[in-house]
């Protein structure tokens, strides 16, 4: 590994951010992470009950940031109901409401077919390999963090 092949493999991660904001526009105070979140308790909502906890994990991110996301989510129009789970009162457990499954039918599913249409030229191995590239390198990267003395 050269480090003009990492200077490029960085300079493509910004490409990713690029792709993320040219995503339609979204309703009035939602950001792209919010739809991340209404995924994910979609996903979820196979099992008998979905916990902030459990977003947190499919998500790999902290519960503070998680509870945040689906606190701004409950303030836009409810599109994720809160409420104590009945065998726990400690457990926190989410759902969709109408509104959040409309918004996740649209913004995930219906632009998910729109980009498979526009992107069906694209090898398929080769958007399997990018993935995989880039779990590994976000793996690597966050078990030995690099870090600098001035």
């Amino acid at each position: 590994m050269t480090p003009n092949l990492i200077r490029e493999l960085l300079d493509a991660c910004f490409y990713g951010k690029q792709i993320i904001e040219k995503m339609p526009a979204l309703p009035l105070g939602m950001k792209p992470r919010h739809l991340h979140v209404l995924h994910a308790v979609e996903i979820l909502s196979a099992q008998d009950i979905v916990r902030i906890s459990d977003v947190s994990k499919v998500l790999r991110t902290t519960m503070p940031s998680i509870t945040k996301l689906i606190n701004e989510l409950e303030e836009l129009d409810t599109l994720i109901k809160n409420r104590a789970y009945s065998k726990d009162h400690r457990v926190t457990t989410v759902s969709l409401t109408p509104l959040g499954k409309k918004y996740v039918a649209k913004y995930i599913h219906q632009y998910h077919c729109k980009l498979a249409e526009l992107l069906s030229s694209l090898n398929e191995q080769d958007c399997r390999t990018t993935v995989h590239t880039l779990k590994i390198m976000a793996q690597l990267m966050e078990k030995h963090p690099i870090q600098f003395k001035l």
